[in-house]
This record gives C-alpha cells, structure tokens and sequence, in this order.
C-alpha cells in the first residue's frame, strides 16, 4: 500500500509539473494592514535561524501569539465591528496560527506540544465553512494533518485524532472532484516568501499524500472503521486498473503495488463481514499478478524477469495469504451466526434458519467496473463461497483454507519474516478452532483443539531466540496465550465429556501433558518483559 501511495504521489507530481500555473495577480487578495503584519511575522517565527537562542525565539513566538490573540478576539469573537471580517483577513490570521503552530510542534516538551494543538485548533476553527476555500485549502489541510501528528507525539490515538485525518481526505476529495480544479492560492507568495515548492497544485498534493500515509499507517492497525480512506482507494485503483484493461495497456511492476494495496484493502471487508467485496478485491488482485505473470514469460531479458519476479512471488505469497484470511474470517463469522441458533433450534431446523441469514452488508459503491469484473469470468477464483450453511460447508472451506495459508508458508519462513510467519500460524490455529463449532461431536472438537496446541507448540520452538523489537514481542505473546486458550479448551472438554461419569482421575491423567504446556506458556506469557 505505502508503494502504491508513493507512485501515485510522484505520478502526480510529474503531472502537475508540466502544467503551466498561472501567477496570481495581487489583487487575488486584500489583506488588511493589521492583520498582514501579524502574517509576516508568523513566517519570521516559522523561519527563524537556528542560531538564534531559544529565550529569543520564544520572544518572539510570545510577541506574536499577543498580537494574533488581539485579532482574534477584536475581530473573531468580540467582533467590535457589525460586519463580518474579510474572509482575506481571517485567511491570513488563520495562517499565523498554523505557523507558530508548526514551530511549536517541532518540540518535545508537553507544554509546546499543548500550545501546538491550540494554534493547529484555532486556525481549522476560525476558517469556519470555508474551509476549503481555493484561498484557505492549503492551510487548513496542513493544519488537519499536523494536528494529528502533534496527538501522535502526545500519544493522544483518540478518534477526535482520527477524525482529522477523515477531515484533511473529506476537503480534498470535494475539492478536487471535478477535473479542472481551481489552483489554490499560496499564502506565503503574498508575502515576499519563496518556499522550496512554488506550485500550489504540488502543495496541496503533497499535503494529501501525507494525510493517505497518515491513514494508512492507522488502517494496518485497525482496518474496520477507515470508510473513506477504503472507499478513496477504491474508486482511484478502479480507474486505474479499469484504464489498464480498456487501453489494453501491458501490466508491468507499478501493478503489482496495486494488487498488494487490494489484498489489503479486502481485510477492511472482511472486518466488517462483507465478503463478496473482499472476495472481489482479491480476486481482482489475483487477476493482476496473473497478467503481470502472463507479460513476464512473454519477457526476453532475464535480468529483468528476474528482479520483477522476486516481487511478483512475494505478491503470489501475500495472495494466497489473503485467500487464507477469506477463508478463516468466514469460518468465523457463521460460526457465531451457526453457534448463536445451535441452542435454540434442533439440528434439522439450524440448517433452514442459516439459510434465510443474509450476511451484513450496506449499499455500496465499492466494487470494480462491470470491465474488470468481466475479465475475472476466466480466473480460477480460489474461493466461491460467500457463507457456510452446515459443517460440510464449513469442512470445504476448511480444507481451501488450510491449502492457502500451506502455500503462504512456502514464502513466509521463521527465518525470512518471522511476524509474518506468526500471524499465519495464528490465522490456522483459528480455521480449527472455528471449524470446532461447526462440530457437534466432542471427540472431534477435542481432536481440532488438540492439533492447535501441537500447532502452536511446534511454530513456537522456530522462533528465534533472541526477541529483536516489540512487534516480535506481541506476536510471541499473542502465540503463548493461544497455547493457554486451546490446553484449556482441551482439558474443558475432556471433563465435559466425563461430566456424569465421576472418572476424574482418569481424565486428569490424559490432562496432565495439557495442564504442563498451559503453565510453561503461561509463564513465558507473564514473565517476558
């Protein structure tokens, strides 16, 4: 995803630079005398050199922020006039905030951090609705992002945080959906200060590209909630690869950082139970590499075939991979919905009843062209089903789900890319422990339980024994507690299936191995720091 990003920012940008942009007249903006002096000096502050002591530099930020906090109040709040300000003239105060913010926000100590908030704040705030004005968009979209980074620094991850984010992508989408956007206008030329970018279009551009990093780096971690990031991605990967394929144009290398941005992009529909999307997404993914592949082996120049398809086979691996988490993730999902009915129903009747369940799903825009879904009638999709209605359904994708993540495993190794690895190990420890509530037999859940310990077990004696950060932490830990949960799981159902016969003794004898793994793991759970 980042790769993709990445592309399309420097694709952009090499756009942009050979469109001619137009100066702007002066007259663009009238700024008053008052609040135009309040603006050069924010870029003084925002300027200033590095050999000036830190007791001058705050001098100055604290001269500043004075004369800025008059303005506010006199022509913002208070309003001592009956008029409303110039829009200009707010612009302008607007910007002040956000460059003593960004001075603020280079320092560490929660005090500026704090101060860096308020400005960032105040500048988004008195902009009001016109936020995304051509005058203000640069500004306000800067300040958006900052504002979050400023939370990052503070460790303050709250959803008011996010929201930001959600702020600076909502903006830029409205204002640049028609194709001949306006240029917007850049506040600094006003002032006799030239920065290192002059063209507002490659601004508002990279501005953007750092608000999608921003979000992508908060989706890997929580895929669920990020909407409009996914539905932003969506719509630019459909043009593109809908273009590709109507242009008959040859998929090269730059595909494949689109195939790997779908795979990912499917685990926000499987967070949200919305599997034909995510099937779908994958699937188009999968289509993609077939073509790269397809391109590749008409290829003469080994050299090349050779460096693109080192990374077509990591791609191949990140695919069957995601295949695995359809998989597993649907085994999941009707399993509740199966367990959910199992003790309210009769056998014969849980079959009917899963049947007039409809997986939760909302009107959506988020699939490809009727182009792009044609060209996948031919593919070889992995997975067909879209819901599990009995423990033979449940058994088939079982077993595709299994066959998956065994080809994934082929490419992420414990000694290649041990978190990987890991989380594989943990997506196959769930397809049995779900397949086991699809199973009415204890014998086969106790059979199921039984092979994710020995799974679990014999992943963790690969690991290396040296931890080198605090990912590969997590990933041990989150390893060791599923060894507790499935030795529990196992010795609970061992006594479950001698409830009535009071053969305690002969049931702790087999426990005993169990009980032995569950204090060892819990031990490496709670004593590694």
């Amino acid at each position: 995803m980042y790769a993709f990003l990445r592309r399309q920012l420097e694709e952009k940008c090499i756009s942009l630079q050979l469109e001619t942009t137009p100066a702007e007249p002066a007259i663009s903006m009238n700024i008053s005398p008052k609040f135009l002096k309040v603006l050069q000096l924010s870029f003084e502050v925002k300027y200033m050199d590095e050999d000036i002591t830190l007791t001058e530099k705050r001098d100055k930020i604290k001269t500043i922020e004075e004369r800025m906090g008059v303005l506010l109040y006199h022509n913002v709040i208070q309003r001592d006039v009956p008029t409303d300000p110039k829009f200009d003239d707010i612009v302008a105060l607007a910007t002040a905030y956000y460059n003593v913010g960004l001075k603020y926000g280079i320092y560490t100590d929660t005090d500026d951090l704090s101060n860096a908030v308020q400005c960032f704040s105040r500048c988004v705030d008195i902009l009001k609705e016109k936020i995304s004005d051509r005058k203000a968009i640069l500004t306000s979209i800067g300040a958006l992002n900052e504002l979050y980074s400023v939370h990052e620094k503070m460790d303050k991850k709250t959803d008011s945080a996010l929201n930001t984010l959600n702020r600076a992508l909502k903006i830029y989408m409205t204002y640049t959906q028609e194709e001949n956007y306006p240029d917007p206008i850049c506040i600094a030329s006003f002032v006799g200060i030239k920065e290192e970018e002059s063209n507002p279009k490659i601004i508002l551009n990279t501005l953007h590209h750092t608000t999608l990093q921003n979000l992508r780096l908060q989706y890997l971690i929580r895929p669920i909630d990020k909407h409009l990031f996914v539905h932003y991605l969506n719509k630019e990967l459909n043009t593109r690869l809908t273009d590709i394929v109507s242009n008959e144009t040859k998929f090269d290398e730059k595909c494949l950082d689109m195939a790997l941005t779908l795979f990912e992009l499917s685990r926000y529909f499987l967070a949200n139970g919305r599997f034909t999307e995510a099937k779908s997404h994958i699937a188009i993914g999968d289509y993609v590499i077939f073509r790269l592949t397809a391109e590749l082996l008409k290829a003469e120049e080994k050299e090349r075939r050779g460096k693109k398809g080192k990374k077509a086979c990591y791609a191949i691996a990140v695919n069957a991979k995601s295949w695995g988490s359809y998989g597993v993730s649907l085994l999941r999902f009707w399993m509740e919905q199966f367990s959910q009915n199992k003790g309210n129903h009769k056998s014969s009747e849980i079959q009917d009843l899963m049947s007039t369940l409809e997986i939760k799903s909302e009107k959506s825009n988020l699939i490809f062209s009727d182009l792009l879904e044609k060209e996948l009638e031919g593919m070889n999709i992995q997975f067909t089903e879209t819901c599990i209605l009995n423990l033979a359904d449940a058994k088939s994708v079982f077993i595709k789900t299994l066959r998956q993540f065994e080809k994934a495993k082929e490419h992420f190794t414990p000694d290649t890319d041990t978190v990987t690895y890991a989380n594989i190990i943990l997506e196959i420890s769930d397809t049995y422990k779900y397949l086991a509530g699809f199973e009415e037999q204890r014998d086969n859940q106790i059979k199921l339980h039984k092979r994710r310990v020995k799974l679990l077990e014999d992943a963790g004696k690969k690991f290396p024994t040296i931890i080198k950060d605090d990912t590969e932490l997590q990933i041990y830990k989150r390893i060791w507690y599923e060894v507790v949960t499935s030795c529990s799981m196992v010795m609970d159902l061992m006594v479950e299936k001698t409830y009535y016969d009071g053969l305690f003794k002969e049931v702790s004898t087999k426990a005993d191995q169990y009980m032995k793994m569950l204090a060892e793991n819990s031990g490496f759970y709670l004593n590694t720091v």
